[in-house]
């Protein structure tokens, strides 16, 4: 039997990283914290991750390290909840150093944006690109990713649920 699991880059209120990494979640100017929000909608059980942050390459790593643990458990397929509100050259980041250790891994996009965002998604993974030089994700050895990372294979892809 094959597991797919669903993978949503957010934390509950009560999430470690809240104290651990505050500079990556956004805070209202009064000091609180900012939960997600899908107007009308507003979720006060939930906090996402500010991919804008000025420590975006640590937010990245983190969620990254989150994989080869599911992955050797067995899970090799991850639905990517709402992964149109994270940027793109972060997936192709995630999948590429995903799949270069588990290379039959699959991620599944749950898509239910514009149509070019969706199209986006749907070959983020199949660009020949790796993770911006804007203090991207770093190794060990303290050198952007980028610049010892090959290019991804055409062949990952990000599947897309809605087409």
């Amino acid at each position: 039997m094959e597991v797919a699991l669903d993978f949503a880059v957010q934390c509950s209120p009560d999430h470690p990283w809240l104290k651990e990494q505050p500079q990556w979640f956004k805070r209202r100017a009064d000091g609180s914290m900012r939960y997600a929000e899908n107007p009308p909608k507003k979720y006060e059980d939930i906090v996402n991750p500010d991919f804008r942050s000025e420590d975006v390459g640590s937010l990245w790593n983190a969620v990254a390290e989150c994989h080869p643990v599911l992955v050797d458990q067995g899970v090799k397929i991850f639905r990517i909840d709402n992964p149109h509100t994270k940027p793109l050259p972060f997936w192709e980041w995630l999948i590429h150093e995903v799949q270069v250790r588990h290379p039959d891994t699959i991620f599944l996009a749950e898509a239910f944006t514009r149509p070019k965002l969706m199209k986006g998604l749907a070959n983020s993974a199949s660009r020949n690109r790796t993770p911006s030089s804007r203090g991207g994700p770093r190794n060990g050895t303290g050198k952007n990713i980028s610049a010892n990372s090959p290019a991804i294979p055409s062949a990952n892809t990000f599947v897309q649920l809605f087409r």
